[in-house]
């Protein structure tokens, strides 16, 4: 179904207005229809359903109906990775997206990749994933470096690595945190920095080496079926 993020004005039940930049994404680009269904998402988790009842040059108005407000998902690992290039880069943020991954931390590492972060092209990355997705769920990213990242606060943190780890299973407990390294991984200091704190572990895949926006959507679906309850 055809969604639209509506943080600020999003309506349970009534009429709502769509204008401007939204409205031309609609028309030109969506192409939507008179009584195409619509759904529209706060980014905290509710959607509302409704179905397009006018179309007009500077408007359009969706008729609500009803409403679901859902949970987010508790077996989810947190996220942070490397910056590879740009390109990969707005893969990766689009798998978390529509994985529904909560946190996201943009890592500056040794080996990322250093280029401006466009606070804006990463938003429209973002909206772009939960519509694509129907995920009623705004990301949330920080961007910061590796020894900032808040490491300490999770129970669990598993890094991506050619080092044999220990694995994961159900009885898992806590919040858990997945670190994927850049294009050439995480330095060795880094990885020694990460692996000695407690509840860190190495998490390695019986394949050949992925590529940071193959593993992004690979280990985060591997962590959320294994932790999941």
């Amino acid at each position: 179904m055809r969604a639209l993020y509506l943080p600020e004005d999003f309506v349970e039940e009534g009429e709502t207005l769509i204008k401007g930049e939204k409205l031309h994404h609609l028309l030109n680009v969506a192409r939507v229809k008179k009584d195409q269904e619509i759904v529209l998402l706060n980014g905290k988790g509710s959607k509302a359903f409704g179905q397009v009842a006018q179309i007009d040059k500077n408007k359009l108005k969706i008729l609500v109906s009803g409403s679901t407000t859902e949970k987010r998902p508790k077996h989810l690992a947190h996220l942070g990775f490397g910056a590879p290039k740009k390109d990969a880069l707005e893969n990766c943020l689009r798998s978390c997206v529509e994985l529904g991954i909560e946190k996201i931390y943009l890592l500056e590492c040794e080996r990322s990749q250093k280029y401006p972060l466009k606070e804006e092209r990463l938003e429209r990355i973002i909206i772009a994933g939960m519509e694509q997705s129907n995920n009623p769920f705004r990301p949330d990213i920080t961007v910061c470096a590796l020894k900032d990242a808040p490491l300490e606060r999770y129970a669990n943190i598993f890094l991506a690595s050619l080092k044999k780890g220990g694995g994961v299973d159900s009885e898992t407990k806590g919040d858990s945190l997945l670190l994927i390294g850049p294009e050439g991984g995480f330095s060795q200091d880094e990885e020694e920095s990460v692996l000695r704190l407690k509840g860190a572990a190495p998490l390695n895949f019986s394949t050949p080496i992925l590529r940071t926006q193959t593993a992004v959507p690979a280990l985060s679906a591997y962590l959320a079926a294994k932790l999941e309850p």
